[in-house]
């Protein structure tokens, strides 16, 4: 009976997934934290207008000439993380659309900032040979290298020309809400 009890109560794949799916940006959103103190500015949970899309992070560099697209990945520890047929893989997993909307929502949002936005996937449990690897353009990496990723693509510091870059960001991509 407790057994019976216990599967009747227990989440769905779907709700499991989208949990893992925020305890994975949750992690990035600490990783991020202490560049914010370099002079990152970091926004969390954007939306996309005129789409359903959700950006993770993104993240604006000191010098406000570029930003970064952060999409944050959660997989089973144990895994490791690759490419089969140009197609993002975790373990025995084929994520056939994750680079190509990745690199879709990243274009959007340079569009919509008017600077050249770089995708990065940020994983999270998972094992990434070499800690990160290029997938047709998208670096892929593994969380505990974030941050000295980005600090190596940190440009001269501009805070004049970055906060110009944050408030074109906050009016284009708002707060992603569920509702849209």
């Amino acid at each position: 009976m407790l057994w019976v009890t216990r599967r009747a109560y227990r989440p769905g794949q779907l709700v499991r997934r989208w949990r893992q799916g925020a305890e994975g940006e949750r992690r990035t959103a600490r990783e991020l934290h202490p560049l914010t103190r370099r002079g990152w500015i970091v926004l969390h949970d954007r939306a996309l207008a005129g789409t359903r899309a959700n950006l993770d992070h993104v993240v604006l560099d000191p010098a406000g000439r570029s930003a970064l697209y952060l999409d944050t990945k959660f997989y089973r520890s144990g895994r490791h993380v690759g490419l089969r047929n140009g197609s993002l893989a975790c373990g025995k997993f084929t994520y056939r659309e994750a680079i190509s909307t990745v690199r879709w929502e990243a274009q959007r949002a340079a569009v919509a900032l008017g600077v050249p936005v770089t995708p990065i996937i940020v994983i999270h449990g998972a094992r990434v040979p070499g800690g990160k690897f290029d997938a047709n353009g998208i670096t892929i990496i593994n969380a505990r290298h974030l941050r000295a990723e980005l600090r190596a693509r940190s440009g001269q510091p501009n805070s004049h020309v970055q906060q110009a870059l944050a408030q074109r960001a906050e009016a284009a991509l708002p707060r992603y809400t569920a509702v849209h």
